[in-house]
C-alpha cells in the first residue's frame, strides 16, 4: 500500500529543504550529507523528480484555470449574442473582443510553426560553396554555366544588346 501521510509529509519537507539548499548554491554531496540521502545521486534524483512533479502540477493548474476562463468568456458571449445579432453595434463589438480574448487565451492566434528538414539533402561544403559562389571541384559541375547562374532570370527590359557609347568616346578630346 502507499506511504503514510506522515511519511509523505516528511518526504515533501526533505525535498523542500533540498531544493532550498540547491538554490542557495550547495553541491549535491553536501545536500546528501545534510539531509540524510544515501548519495549525491539520490539527492539530485529526488530534487529533479520534485521539480518535475511541481512543474506538472503547475501546468495542470494552468490548464484548469484556462478552461475556467474560457467558460466565463463563453457565458458572457452567450448573454450578449442575441443583441449582437439584432444589430446592436456595441454588443457586436463586445462579442468580437470576447472572441479575440478567447483566441489569445487558447493560443489560437499563435504563429504557424514550420519545421524544415534538410538533413541529408545538401552537405555543408555544398552550402558554403553556394553561399560563397565559388566553383565546385566536382567535374560534373560545368564552370561555363556560371554566367548563366549569375544572370538575371527575368532579364532587363531596358537593356540594349549594344553599349550606349564606345568606351573610347567616354573622354572627348582625350
Amino acid at each position: 500500500m502507499g506511504a503514510s501521510k506522515a511519511r509523505r509529509t516528511a518526504t515533501a519537507e526533505r525535498r523542500a529543504k533540498a531544493i532550498g539548499l540547491r538554490l542557495a548554491g550547495r553541491d549535491w554531496e553536501s545536500i546528501a550529507a545534510a539531509l540524510g540521502y544515501a548519495s549525491r545521486g539520490a539527492a539530485c534524483t529526488d530534487v529533479t523528480r520534485a521539480l518535475a512533479s511541481n512543474l506538472a502540477d503547475v501546468a495542470a493548474g494552468a490548464a484548469d484555470l484556462r478552461a475556467l476562463e474560457a467558460a466565463r468568456l463563453d457565458t458572457l458571449q452567450e448573454a450578449i449574442w442575441p443583441e449582437g445579432l439584432a444589430g446592436n453595434l456595441q454588443a457586436a463589438h463586445m462579442i468580437l473582443r470576447l472572441m479575440e480574448r478567447r483566441a489569445r487565451l487558447l493560443g489560437l492566434d499563435a504563429p504557424v510553426r514550420a519545421a524544415v528538414d534538410v538533413a541529408g539533402q545538401v552537405g555543408v561544403d555544398e552550402l558554403l560553396r553556394l553561399i560563397d559562389h565559388t566553383p565546385s571541384d566536382d567535374p560534373d559541375d560545368d564552370a561555363d554555366d556560371q554566367d548563366e547562374h549569375d544572370a538575371d532570370p527575368y532579364g532587363d527590359p531596358f537593356a540594349d544588346d549594344e553599349p550606349d557609347e564606345d568606351p573610347g568616346d567616354a573622354h572627348p578630346g582625350g
